[in-house]
């Protein structure tokens, strides 16, 4: 079982990660530095899956499930401006509470520290007024039954689906939300793969074995990411 404790303070939040980093050279630079290596080489992949929506014309919005700050949430906004696809909405969901349970290394309530008006203020600082448009955040439990009453007001469609919740629970109510969700081609991306075993990837095999109508493949990893291409067959 691999297990890594994220630190408190990551390093993309003490350097300042602009689009002149996301090169194959940074990455290289940064591949025996492990922090560097996952947060240059997340977005560098991230871009690289943006660039395949709109080279293949792949329909739906974009979705998060683990906003927090709203790190992640400004660069999937920073994408979508770059590749004129402002007309895809982007949906941020989270409780604001922090995990929900202890499980593994991980603690409850840890990543409580935000609201919606912290990540609000991150996407103020960091975005222009036209990449902050068509920007949803909703507050809600994954496994809050009015929640996918909600989503689905919001979207029928959905071509990313960028999930940083660290815990397979957390992941297993995920997966019973996207569940309509899941046809023809989409992106699975998973932040938090690499850090414990038990956790997302157990949680994804299973979900995967029950699934007979989906076709995974890994497209782009890092030491902690695992970024797949779905297919549907429904």
């Amino acid at each position: 079982m691999v297990i890594i404790v994220k630190e408190k303070n990551l390093i993309s939040d003490k350097f300042d990660i602009t689009f002149k980093d996301l090169t194959r050279e940074k990455y290289l630079y940064y591949v025996n530095n492990r922090e560097m290596e996952h947060q240059i080489g997340r977005l560098f992949n991230m871009n690289k899956i943006f660039e395949q929506i709109k080279k293949d014309n792949i329909p739906g919005d974009i979705i998060e499930f683990g906003v927090y700050q709203g790190f992640s949430l400004s660069w999937l906004a920073r994408f979508r401006d770059l590749h004129k696809l402002n007309n895809r909405k982007i949906i941020g969901i989270d409780s604001f509470e922090g995990l929900p349970i202890t499980s593994g290394p991980w603690v409850k309530h840890t990543f409580g520290d935000s609201t919606e008006v912290i990540v609000n203020k991150t996407l103020k600082q960091q975005l222009t007024n036209i990449q902050q448009r068509n920007i949803i955040i909703i507050k809600a439990w994954f496994d809050d039954l009015a929640l996918e009453k909600k989503l689905q007001t919001e979207t029928n469609s959905l071509a990313l689906i960028h999930i940083d919740c660290d815990l397979k629970v957390s992941l297993q109510s995920i997966f019973n939300l996207i569940e309509l969700y899941l046809k023809g081609i989409q992106f699975l991306l998973f932040d938090d793969w690499g850090i414990c075993d038990e956790e997302i990837p157990l949680g994804f095999n299973e979900w995967e074995s029950s699934h007979s109508f989906i076709k995974s493949e890994i497209i782009y990893k890092t030491f902690l990411t695992r970024y797949y291409k779905i297919y549907s067959y429904t």
